[in-house]
């Protein structure tokens, strides 16, 4: 069989030479990465609409801002993904900015002692005197507010604050509706001076309006590998560009661009409401994960948090682990509500799925836990019920086998002529059966890897054939067979009070 060279001449040396040219067999390996898009604040420098790596926390605030928005969604996701690569991109902000008013009362004056206000879940401590007045103490609190920094997680708060007389004025660092689900809470802890009957008083100022905008954020992704989008906002214009920028026919999971990825986000209502928000949509790359209006963190962060959790499985093309169950992962740095009597029970939670959204649990220690993630796919072309692409795992296995696939054709058969048999084998041809045993190596070492199973039949059904119309052009069929996540254990357990028969 003839040797193939890629650079030295197959004619024309005569002057004696020792030539070795070096080139890769094409090792193939599979990398994740995910996309933040949130606001930054004036002192980052990070350009709008413009993805760009993120390395660590520090590129975070240097790019970002202090305290921003996009700032905690990148530390919630490597708070669960510690060395997951991570890219941001922001939006432009527009409408007005959420405010408070955090009012004090003479009920927390001339108690020494501490005082305690959550928010974010981020607890603000204050040491009072019993000589302190009123507008002592928001001064304080206002202080507190914007110095806050948790030394532990790194987590640092989205408003900021400004107090006049007894009153703090809060204000989220950006316009939009986002940040009207920031969570204030006075917790009922013995000793705390803001939990005494009207110390402290809460109330909105004015509520956030406005919603960015997407399509210039989601355009500058270009066909640059983005596997995981975090998107803040669940409204119907932010979905709509979402599910535009990553459709089958012409977005990212086309034939002509094939650069793919999935869109996370994070929607809040009623069960009733987030059961229709699930019924409305029906998309394969899209997940919606559905929770009350009311909890410690706001829904940008869960929605970071849940993305950075699961990140390492979904990206895990190795050892199996996008095929795996996610149920009762827990989400570092978030917490569930904290009235427990709107955690979901088991049958909401199966209503919630069968209807496209995603869930959670919260454990008996406070931990928010992740209960199952789906996409919002449900019927198939027909509108008939159509599981193929409800689970989450799905897709990103899918995303991984089709790179895996074209990567060894190309790499083995690329830049060759193209033959109906090559019985000489020489090199520089290629003929149907050439790529079909590629192609069933590459469906073995998928199978390998926990992310297709049954490849014997798989082999079975492929099928390569040489175009009858167009002789530059291969057609293949591949009958992919995914593994599936192990969600539900049914066990008969029966008890025999007489002892367990024999078996026949």
């Amino acid at each position: 069989m003839a040797v193939l060279f890629n650079s030295i001449p197959g004619s024309g040396l005569v002057a004696p030479l020792t030539a070795f040219e070096l080139n890769s067999a094409g090792a193939f390996t599979g990398n994740s990465r995910a996309l933040v898009i949130g606001h930054t604040t004036t002192a980052g420098t990070l350009a709008a609409d413009t993805p760009t790596f993120l390395g660590s926390q520090q590129d975070a605030d240097r790019l970002t801002g202090s305290g921003s928005m996009a700032r905690e969604m990148f530390r919630l996701v490597r708070q669960n993904a510690p060395v997951q690569e991570v890219w941001g991109t922001a939006p432009a902000e527009t409408g007005a900015a959420a405010t408070w008013t955090l009012t004090v009362a003479a009920a927390a004056v001339g108690t020494a002692g501490a005082a305690y206000l959550d928010i974010m879940g981020e607890r603000i401590s204050l040491s009072i005197s019993a000589v302190d007045t009123t507008t002592t103490i928001a001064a304080a609190l206002a202080a507190a507010i914007n110095a806050y920094y948790n030394p532990l997680t790194g987590a640092s708060l989205q408003v900021t604050a400004a107090a006049a007389v007894a009153v703090v004025t809060a204000t989220f660092r950006h316009k939009g509706t986002i940040g009207n689900d920031t969570d204030f809470f006075i917790p009922p802890i013995s000793g705390n001076i803001f939990a005494l009957t009207g110390a402290l008083t809460v109330a909105v100022g004015v509520a956030g309006t406005g919603v960015p905008t997407l399509t210039n954020s989601l355009a500058a992704m270009l066909d640059n590998q983005y596997d995981m989008v975090v998107c803040p906002w669940s409204d119907t214009a932010s979905l709509a560009t979402c599910i535009a920028a990553m459709n089958d026919t012409s977005g990212r999971w086309s034939y002509s661009r094939q650069s793919y990825g999935h869109v996370f986000t994070v929607a809040e209502g009623t069960t009733s409401a987030l059961t229709t928000l699930g019924l409305t949509y029906n998309d394969r790359h899209l997940t919606v994960i559905g929770r009350p209006v009311v909890a410690p963190q706001p829904a940008y962060l869960w929605a970071a948090g849940f993305v950075g959790r699961v990140a390492p499985w979904l990206g895990d093309y190795t050892n199996g682990g996008v095929s795996r169950n996610q149920s009762n992962l827990i989400v570092q740095g978030l917490q569930p509500p904290r009235d427990r009597t709107s955690w979901y029970g088991y049958a909401v939670r199966n209503t919630l799925v069968q209807s496209g959204i995603s869930t959670w649990t919260g454990d008996d220690f406070g931990n928010l836990c992740i209960d199952k993630l789906v996409t919002t796919n449900r019927v198939g072309p027909s509108a008939a019920p159509d599981l193929t692409f409800r689970d989450v795992q799905t897709l990103f296995q899918s995303m991984h086998s089709l790179r895996r696939l074209r990567a060894d054709v190309n790499a083995a058969h690329g830049n060759k002529g193209l033959v109906q048999k090559n019985p000489s084998g020489n090199p520089a041809l290629v003929a149907p059966a050439d790529i079909w045993g590629t192609m069933v190596g590459s469906l073995y070492g998928l199978s390998d890897a926990g992310i297709l199973k049954n490849p014997d039949q798989m082999a079975a059904a492929l099928r390569v054939e040489i175009d009858a119309s167009t002789p530059t052009r291969v057609n293949t069929f591949l009958a992919l067979d995914n593994v599936h996540p192990l969600d539900v254990i049914a066990a008969n357990a029966t008890l025999y009070a007489l002892g367990v028969p024999k078996a026949a």
